[in-house]
């Protein structure tokens, strides 16, 4: 009976190489898993970096932008309150400031008369008229410096037109406020009458009036003009 004949030394040889090539390939494969696992979860992590930075951009863009639309509508809102403002000012009437009930003598009019006008009423100023014309206004400095003031005056025998100030400057009761304000300051002036659409003096306008009427801005402008004329 023949013997079983032992795989030479090349086959036993040949054997462990292919068992150690699987193992190899085994271990190349598991290593090449993790690898690829590895560059995933970086990608991943890189992605979701990359996410985070673009959220945050734009949160700090739509920031700039509300903070700008905010900003735009800040600026429109205060252009619209200041044209609002100068479209009250504008439509503020003279007739709405001054005040009424105003009385005109003739220059012929004793200054006494003129005097005790001026306490009856509490004003400051009596407008002069002749022929239905305005010509001159007697104001209490006129009579103190033009006439108290003046050796040899006599108040009892004095008229308004030995101590009133010639020429006369009016506005009309449909004038602008601010337009008749800025009368006052070019004349520097403190009292402006008032006359109708027929020529009619129908009123008075003064700082005192303005001081309740007039925006205070414009108010100050002209009593600074008119304080340093008479300082």
């Amino acid at each position: 009976m023949a013997s079983k004949r032992r795989p030479s030394g090349n086959i036993r040889q040949a054997r462990r190489s292919q068992a150690d090539l699987g193992q190899k390939n085994a271990k190349l494969e598991k290593t090449s898993r993790e690898e690829l696992r590895h560059m995933e979860g970086r990608s991943a992590a890189k992605s979701a970096q990359q996410r985070k930075a673009k959220e945050a951009d734009l949160g700090q863009k739509e920031a700039r932008l509300e903070k700008t639309s905010k900003e735009e509508l800040s600026h429109m809102e205060s252009g619209d309150a200041a044209a609002a403002a100068r479209q009250g000012r504008s439509a503020m009437k003279v007739q709405m400031a001054m005040h009424k009930g105003v009385e005109w003598v003739d220059p012929d009019t004793p200054v006494a008369e003129i005097a005790r006008l001026m306490r009856k009423h509490d004003i400051g100023a009596i407008p002069i008229g002749e022929n239905d014309h305005l010509i001159g206004m007697v104001t209490d400095r006129d009579i103190v410096c033009k006439g108290l003031a003046k050796n040899g005056f006599d108040a009892s025998r004095a008229t308004a037109r030995d101590v009133m100030t010639p020429g006369i400057h009016c506005c009309r009761e449909d004038d602008d406020l601010s337009k008749a304000v800025q009368h006052m300051e070019q004349l520097q002036i403190r009292r402006l009458p008032v006359i109708n659409a027929n020529k009619r003096m129908v009123g008075m306008l003064s700082l005192g009036d303005l001081s309740q009427a007039a925006p205070s801005d414009v108010l100050s402008e002209c009593v600074r003009s008119v304080a340093a004329h008479h300082s």
